[in-house]
């Protein structure tokens, strides 16, 4: 096994709007150095650069190239700098590189320095394992020590710059299905494929997640549990599928049905074949129970205002939270006696989703603005997606569909 090689020299350039960060984060993580300093990154397919976090860059004293100010943005992208040229080691191989330097709001604590995008690694064999959180690499597929007797087989669109698959339709076409290593959720589906499944599961109960994605600010989602979900030959057990943020539509266009996340992955062993442009996927034997999900137990959440920094709430109707009193539009004064207004300031504010996924039964004491008017209230956690103990317990995760 050799370790990959990294080469990619570039200017200023756009990183798209997929570097989300949630709650939950199973992101696999590896030890590197830059410098011959340590550092922590994590495989992102859904960065089109290679990134330090601008914290991570000035720690390691390197030397950043800020872009002039009047460069033009594409919607969907965000402006990146630029480090100077500097040696990575991965294992036992060093290599000249580069990396772009991402600026986070100071509220986004990441817990990494940074992210290997999937072109770093696709002219090599990666494999993901999740049960043992680790990545190996290797020259070719057949010095891949795998099984993969089984497997599921589905081929890459080498036509883009980001790690897409090509999802076979009945009618011969095809449809593009997105694999972010970087998003902690589940099926994030375009809007039109969100729109059908919301249709055809009426009573299915809702929740709410709040991302942030630097091209997109704060978005809010919602979400629902499938006990199976289908996309083209995979079915999917036991997952959370959420409406889309507008990054796949943004990136890819109307044939991108959506985003396959960690929480999607994680009961898995893939194998990434760059050279022959196919992934494998193969159900973990290690991952028969299905792991837990950190989801929001209580229907709403509060964002920044984008005018303001007032923490705003949305919220489900019927939910834990439209029950204990909350509104569309109140604003979070005080969560469990701390004041939320300091959200920026104070890190025991934030991230919120820690407080919406404590278990059922959680009672939270809020505080709540609405015009000039103080409330406080409180709201009680209940597990809107069925509780993990009732869950399907299936050692097959995926499997194949044979009418496609």
């Amino acid at each position: 096994m050799k370790c990959i090689l990294f080469s990619l020299l570039f200017l200023f350039v756009v990183c798209p709007a997929t570097l989300s960060s949630t709650a939950g984060d199973e992101r696999i993580w590896f030890h590197a150095k830059i410098n011959d300093q340590p550092v922590v990154l994590a495989l992102d397919t859904g960065a089109e650069i290679p990134i330090l976090f601008r914290e991570a860059a000035e720690r390691l004293g390197l030397a950043i190239i800020e872009p002039p100010k009047d460069t033009q943005v594409k919607a969907g992208k965000v402006l990146v700098s630029l480090t100077e040229s500097c040696t990575l080691q991965i294992g036992k191989q060093t290599m000249p590189f580069h990396f772009g330097v991402l600026t986070l709001p100071t509220y986004i604590q990441p817990g990494l320095d940074g992210l290997l995008q999937w072109s770093s690694v696709s002219h090599q064999v990666t494999h993901v394992d999740f049960s043992k959180k680790r990545i190996l690499f290797y020259d070719e597929l057949s010095h891949c020590p795998v099984n993969l007797s089984g497997s599921i087989s589905i081929a890459i669109d080498t036509k883009q710059n980001l790690l897409v698959l090509e999802i076979p339709q009945k009618d011969d076409k095809t449809n593009l299905l997105f694999m972010d290593t970087g998003s902690a959720g589940g099926i994030e589906l375009s809007k039109t494929q969100w729109a059908i499944w919301k249709k055809t599961h009426p009573d299915c109960p809702l929740t709410l997640r709040a991302s942030y994605i630097p091209a997109l600010g704060v978005i809010v989602q919602e979400e629902m549990w499938a006990h199976q979900f289908q996309i083209g030959p995979l079915t999917i057990s036991e997952v959370a599928v959420c409406s889309s943020s507008g990054v796949t539509e943004l990136m890819f266009g109307p044939d991108c049905i959506g985003t396959l996340g960690l929480h999607a992955l994680q009961r898995t062993n893939l194998i990434l074949d760059g050279p022959n442009a196919k992934v494998y996927f193969m159900n973990d034997p290690n991952a028969s129970v299905v792991p837990d999900y950190p989801y929001n137990r209580l229907g709403a959440v509060f964002v920044p205002d984008s005018q303001q920094d007032q923490l705003i709430a949305h919220v489900i109707e019927g939910s834990p939270g439209h029950k204990a009193g909350i509104r569309k539009g109140d604003i979070l004064l005080q969560i469990e006696g701390m004041d939320a207004t300091k959200w920026k300031t104070d890190p025991r504010i934030l991230p919120l989703s820690r407080f919406w996924s404590r278990p059922a039964g959680t009672k939270l004491d809020l505080m709540i603005g609405r015009k000039n008017e103080r409330n406080k209230i409180t709201a009680t956690l209940e597990d809107i997606f069925p509780p993990q103990s009732n869950r399907s317990s299936k050692p097959k995760y995926f499997s194949f569909v044979s009418n496609v």
